[in-house]
């Protein structure tokens, strides 16, 4: 999906990165811990949740699944531009990339709601209230990427 991407409007403003510089620095490694450690909120809420519940393990694993993958999809669209928000590239304007959220979101209905696959996983069919709520956690938890960009700019 990212290299279907367009450019953005104001990269040719931008200082160039010096070549000496290393690829991946520290500001990019604090970038990928933060939102690491925000997908791990994320997917521990939804397994707090489920615990909380009290749903048998498999059903947890699959709300913390449903988390993840639902946490990672939202994490791909906001990581589109460090800088602009979301919205100003138009959330669904790169169509490889929507091929891809839909194929990732299909996945993870697929292994919760389809027999064979979900028996291989090991997981067990999760009740619409409690995927809707783990969805709605890892989307709520992974926001602060998004929101971090008012000050990085």
């Amino acid at each position: 999906g990212f290299v279907a991407e367009p450019a953005e409007a104001d990269i040719a403003s931008r200082q160039p990165r010096s070549a000496a510089a290393a690829l991946i620095d520290t500001s990019t490694i604090r970038t990928i811990l933060f939102k690491g450690g925000l997908l791990f909120v994320a997917v521990m809420a939804a397994y707090g949740w489920a615990i909380w519940r009290e749903l048998p393990p498999v059903v947890v694993q699959g709300c913390a699944f449903a988390a993840w993958m639902v946490g990672h999809v939202a994490l791909a669209f906001i990581s589109r531009s460090d800088r602009h928000w979301i919205v100003r590239h138009g959330l669904f304007a790169n169509p490889v990339m929507n091929l891809w959220a839909v194929a990732a979101i299909g996945f993870l209905l697929l292994t919760i709601y389809l027999p064979p696959l979900r028996e291989a996983l090991r997981f067990a069919p999760v009740a619409p209230v409690d995927l809707i709520v783990s969805a709605t956690l890892a989307l709520l938890l992974i926001a602060p990427a998004e929101l971090r960009k008012a000050f990085v700019r």
